[in-house]
């Protein structure tokens, strides 16, 4: 068994984002003979300062639609939250912004959640509000259309935290037994093939560090790869709707280790003769327990 460690710090990739990079491993060094071996691939620490904004370009669309009374779209306008980090009231206030003419927000602080409430008069149009990725700043869940009839109250209690997870996802890498996630499907549960090999819980104040670090030596973030040779990786950070998203400058370790096919083997082996020898002792020992009372 031979080891290589990879220590990956993203800020010195100038040319490109560190929520979507690629990384070129000098040819050679980390490789594997098929026949006999295999890599396995582990992450032994990732660490984040947590400096990005709560509202980005992944969670910040929605949709304002009018239909007629037969429920035609009339029209159908899609609106943007301006990145930034906000609060209920400011966020009130960018709402108000946005939906000039259109909507009123008010802010139930009891309830924490916000009214919408038409700002014109018209008999023969309906007014729609559809949150597109922006359900935890208005309340709503996404992709559903909400008619804003007299004062509509947020169906969900406000969320300004933003997303819950950064998630890390290695695009160019195979790995032998399978992983699945259904981080994408919107509520239908489908469990998909995925590529997904890490996550950070978002759980640190602004400007504090969010990391993850095996120091027990567990294999929780740990991958056998299907590669037999790897030159290169291609790394991508998303949401826990697999958005990609904007993120600070990270640093990631890596560790590559070149196993023995045939340990696996024996490892089983070694597993089955120890199970044994714990049945034979306790044999014996029920045996010992019988004689000694006689």
């Amino acid at each position: 068994m031979s080891k290589v460690n990879l220590y990956i710090n993203t800020k010195h990739y100038k040319d490109q984002n560190p929520n979507n990079l690629v990384i070129n491993i000098p040819a050679g060094s980390i490789k594997c003979n098929p026949k006999t071996q295999y890599i396995e691939i582990n992450i032994v620490s990732w660490i984040m300062k947590n400096d990005f904004y709560n509202t980005q370009a992944s969670n910040n669309k929605f949709e304002i639609i009018k239909k007629d009374l037969e429920d035609v779209v009339i029209s159908s306008e899609i609106f943007q939250i301006t990145p930034g980090n906000y609060n209920v009231y400011s966020m009130k206030d960018e709402l108000n912004r946005l939906l000039d003419g259109l909507v009123i927000v008010s802010y139930n602080k009891t309830l924490n959640t916000y009214t919408y409430t038409r700002s014109y008069e018209n008999a023969n149009e309906k007014l729609y509000i559809k949150s597109i990725t922006a359900n935890d700043f208005l309340g709503y869940d996404n992709n559903n259309e909400i008619l804003l009839d007299n004062d509509a109250s947020s169906t969900n209690v406000l969320n300004m935290a933003g997303d819950e997870l950064i998630v890390l996802e290695l695009q160019n890498i195979n790995t032998k037994q399978p992983i699945y996630d259904n981080l994408f499907t919107y509520g239908s549960g489908n469990v998909v093939s995925s590529k997904v090999v890490g996550f950070l819980s978002i759980d640190q104040p602004s400007y504090h560090l969010l990391q993850y670090r095996n120091d027990d030596g567990g294999d929780s973030f740990s991958y056998i790869i299907n590669e037999s040779e790897v030159n290169e990786l291609h790394l991508t950070i998303k949401n826990q709707d697999k958005e990609i998203i904007d993120v600070s400058d990270y640093f990631l370790s890596l560790q590559f280790i070149i196993q023995e096919k045939h340990s696996s083997t024996m490892l089983i082996i070694l597993k089955s003769i120890d199970s044994t020898l714990k049945q034979i002792l306790m044999m014996f020992g029920d045996l010992w327990k019988i004689y000694s009372k006689k």
